[in-house]
């Protein structure tokens, strides 16, 4: 299933330079991979407690703020020959 909210920031964010300066496209795999993980995260944590953050170098970060707990998680597929830094 893919979840709306996911959906949303993948269109916004697949192509290059999605940020106006020169942020990485985030790839179907990616999209795949966080969009799989996220009803995971709404069950442990609550969905009014995760926040889904595009970010410019291609990846998906996932993170919270509750009852004195802050966390992150970070989803980014690298493509097989493909290098980059995260």
């Amino acid at each position: 299933m893919i979840h709306d909210e996911m959906l949303s920031i993948f269109e916004e964010c697949m192509s290059p330079g999605w940020d106006s300066y020169d942020a990485e496209p985030i790839s179907a795999v990616t999209f795949a991979q966080a969009n799989s993980l996220l009803p995971h995260l709404w069950t442990i944590y609550g969905r009014e407690y995760v926040q889904i953050v595009p970010c410019s170098n291609g990846s998906i970060q996932f993170e919270g703020h509750h009852c004195g707990l802050d966390w992150e998680i970070v989803v980014w597929a690298q493509v097989a020959g493909e290098e980059r830094d995260i």
